[in-house]
């Protein structure tokens, strides 16, 4: 079963089979709700994340003029 699951995964470009997971089940935070979780408001960890997430949506097949709206907002 789980080559089956894995197979249709890939074929639909889910980015947690492509090696992508950590984009979704983690996100740069805007403001620091819990300081305990450190990192996720400094300047250097949303550049890391957002460039991860260019090569991502690259590599799944978005188009770069929207790839490149989309990091404006972001950045």
């Amino acid at each position: 079963m789980w080559n089956t699951l894995e197979q249709k995964l890939k074929q639909q470009k889910d980015p947690r089979v492509l090696g992508y997971g950590d984009l979704i089940e983690s996100y740069p935070r805007l403001i620091q709700m819990r300081p305990e979780l450190g990192g996720f408001v400094e300047r250097e960890y949303i550049m890391k994340y957002l460039n991860k997430a260019r090569t991502a949506m690259g590599n799944l097949g978005m188009p770069e003029d929207e790839i490149e709206d989309l990091c404006k907002t972001l950045s």
